[in-house]
């Protein structure tokens, strides 16, 4: 059986690896550089090292028709920020095809020093400006305010704090039908031609390392019929 799914993974090691960059007083290190893996968003690609210095850089070849990726890092406090990806192509829709999975994957991403995970969110665009009036999507759950911006909607926001966790990071953000995940959100895969992925990420000086290699699943699940979605949170120990 096919299941619909959001997932955000947060993967672990005991022991982490900078890259050579500059790094800044909070989580994310500017300079380091991750990889974009896509699954029909809007064609198959994996593309990298990208570098994190919030400009935008082509992904996905000459079949993505033009789609590209930028970084934008908000600070919370002298210790904590919000980073997120913005995907944008020139003209929807943004699947190849929109009756299939969907699937946007951030990988590799390079933090400070350890990090608590407390908050992430994602949303859809026209054109740069957020999708207006969106609705519940089965899976991602009821819309909530943007916690960076309120005059706009989004899909997650903050939670109970986790971790201590050391770096790469990865996210992930997984649709089973694409074009029905649009129409349930009351967005239309003709004019949706940007995506944003969003994580609040804080230090935590002096906590306690994970001793193996972890990770950190939200999970919401749910069968292709439309039945009901939940959220289950899970923590696994290798």
């Amino acid at each position: 059986m096919a299941f619909n799914r959001l997932r955000l993974l947060f993967a672990a090691a005991a022991a982490m690896t900078l890259t050579a960059a500059t790094a800044t007083a909070g989580p994310i290190q500017v300079g380091g550089t991750y990889n974009v893996s896509n699954t029909n968003f809007p064609n198959t690609f994996t593309s990298g090292p990208l570098t994190i210095n919030s400009t935008a850089k082509a992904i996905g070849g000459s079949g993505s028709g033009g789609l590209t990726v930028r970084e934008r890092i908000t600070a919370t406090s002298s210790e904590a920020e919000w980073i997120e990806w913005i995907f944008e192509k020139p003209s929807a829709p943004l699947a190849d095809s929109t009756t299939s999975a969907w699937e946007a994957r951030v990988l590799n991403v390079p933090v400070t020093s350890e990090i608590i995970y407390d908050g992430f969110f994602v949303y859809w665009t026209i054109d740069g400006t957020a999708a207006q009036n969106i609705t519940t999507i089965n899976g991602l759950g009821a819309p909530m305010v943007n916690p960076l911006n309120s005059s706009h909607l989004v899909y997650g926001g903050f939670f109970p704090a986790e971790g201590p966790f050391t770096g790469p990071l990865h996210f992930e953000l997984a649709l089973t039908n694409y074009g029905l995940a649009m129409s349930q959100g009351n967005m239309d895969v003709n004019e949706i031609n940007g995506f944003v992925i969003g994580a609040h990420l804080t230090t935590a000086t002096g906590a306690v390392l994970v001793p193996e290699p972890s990770s950190i699943a939200l999970l919401a699940i749910g069968g292709v019929a439309l039945c009901g979605y939940g959220w289950r949170r899970k923590r696994r120990t290798a």
